[in-house]
Formats: structure tokens, C-alpha cells, sequence
């Protein structure tokens, strides 16, 4: 198992997205993978790249909407999610960090992401609502929540 380093995100970061969340992004909102990292930063709290092996893997974050609630989010290439256990670990980790101080987490995840789901239900959330017509593709997304 490889350590990961979590860093501040810096502009340089980039790395090869996988293909489910390239999919999810332009049927949520047209932006291409670039767009989605660039707006990602610049809107959240925080914003942290993830290094495994010396290459950024993935970038993770959250914006709050309100004092109790804030919508993490994460974007990964293969490599990252290659390694399953340690996933769902520092999913665990990060996700009971933002419990203590939010009550409230959600985001919405198409309904074809299913690893990306079933990583989620692992780490807390659990499907709240699923929405037929999401995004600029209107097609079906679940809200999760923690």
C-alpha cells in the first residue's frame, strides 16, 4: 500500500481523470475536467491534491453552503481508486473530520457511478432522493447525505 500525501491544491496539479467522473461532470454541467478542477478550487473551503507515489492522484474539497452544511467532493484517476481499503480508510477520516463541523453533508452523483456510490454508502452517506432530470443532460443523479 502506498502512503498518500494530502497537500493544498496549487494550479500546477493536474492528472488523468477517470473516465466515471469525466462522465459525471459534463452531464452535470458541461465543464470539461480542467474546468470542473479550477472551479472546484476556487469556490471551496478547502481544496487538497492527493500524491501517491510522487504524482497527484485525485483532488478532494468541500464548500460550505451554510455554517452546518457543506458539500465535499472528490476527483480521482484510476490509480487512486486502485487501492480500495485506503479509500474507503481516509474516506472515513476526512468525512468524520467535516461531522464535526457540519451536520449536514451532501452531493449528488449520476446514477451510472456506481463505484463511485457504493464508495460513498462505505464511508457514511446514504441515498436521500434520487432526481430523474439532473444537470445539463437530465439524467438520473441520487443525492447522498451524511
Amino acid at each position: 500500500m502506498a502512503k498518500w500525501i494530502f497537500r493544498p491544491w496549487d494550479e500546477g496539479d493536474w492528472f488523468v481523470m477517470k473516465a466515471a467522473d469525466v462522465a459525471e461532470i459534463l452531464a452535470s454541467n458541461g465543464m470539461t475536467p480542467e474546468q470542473a478542477i479550477e472551479f472546484s478550487a476556487k469556490y471551496s473551503a478547502r481544496c487538497e491534491a492527493i500524491v501517491v507515489n510522487g504524482q497527484v492522484e485525485a483532488i478532494w474539497g468541500y464548500t460550505e453552503i451554510s455554517p452546518e452544511t457543506a458539500v465535499p467532493w472528490m476527483l480521482s484517476s484510476e490509480a487512486l481508486v486502485a487501492d480500495a481499503r485506503q479509500l474507503v480508510v481516509e474516506g472515513r477520516r476526512i468525512i468524520g473530520g467535516l461531522k464535526e463541523r457540519y451536520t449536514m453533508l451532501y452531493n449528488y452523483v449520476d446514477a451510472r457511478n456506481r463505484a463511485s456510490l457504493e464508495w460513498l454508502q462505505a464511508i457514511g452517506f446514504s441515498a436521500k432522493a434520487m432526481i430523474p432530470a439532473f444537470g445539463i443532460a437530465k439524467i438520473p443523479f441520487i443525492q447522498m447525505v451524511a
